[in-house]
This record gives C-alpha cells, sequence and structure tokens, in this order.
C-alpha cells in the first residue's frame, strides 16, 4: 500500500480525470483505490494510516477528481 500510494497515487487520480469516460478504465482505477483505502485483516501499519488519509485527502481536495468520481455514481456497472 504504501509504495504504490506513494508513488502512483498522482498517476492515478490523473487517470481517473482523463479517463472517467471510459468505464472499463474508470471502474480499474476506482477499484485500484478502493485497494489502496481498505484495511488488511491483520491492522493497518500506523504509515498506511497516514497514506489512506493522504490518498482521501488528495481525493476531496481535488475538484476534477471528485467530479469525475462523482460523475460514475450512476454508473451501476461500478459498484
Amino acid at each position: 500500500v504504501t509504495l504504490v500510494g506513494s508513488r502512483a497515487l498522482e498517476a492515478l487520480l490523473e487517470a481517473l480525470r482523463r479517463d472517467s469516460e471510459d468505464r472499463e478504465m474508470a471502474r480499474c482505477l476506482v477499484e485500484t483505490l478502493l485497494l489502496l483505502l481498505v484495511v488488511r485483516d491483520d491492522g493497518p501499519k500506523e504509515e498506511e494510516q497516514d497514506l489512506r488519509g493522504a490518498i482521501c485527502e488528495m481525493i476531496l481536495k481535488g475538484e476534477e477528481t471528485l467530479a469525475a468520481l462523482l460523475g460514475l455514481l450512476p454508473d451501476a456497472s461500478l459498484h
């Protein structure tokens, strides 16, 4: 989680903003983001908790990213 989140997060968010009209790509990107945010059964490490908070903050502060995510909500195939 830490490595992917710290090195690839901005690229994932940029791809989501750019490719949100491509439903298959958007689904893959959303699933990847969810994997970064899900806490494993063995409990989160402190650095992973910090990273999850940073991911959420980046998503919520990025108007284009948030708009892209909200635009995907009506698509039932992404749920």
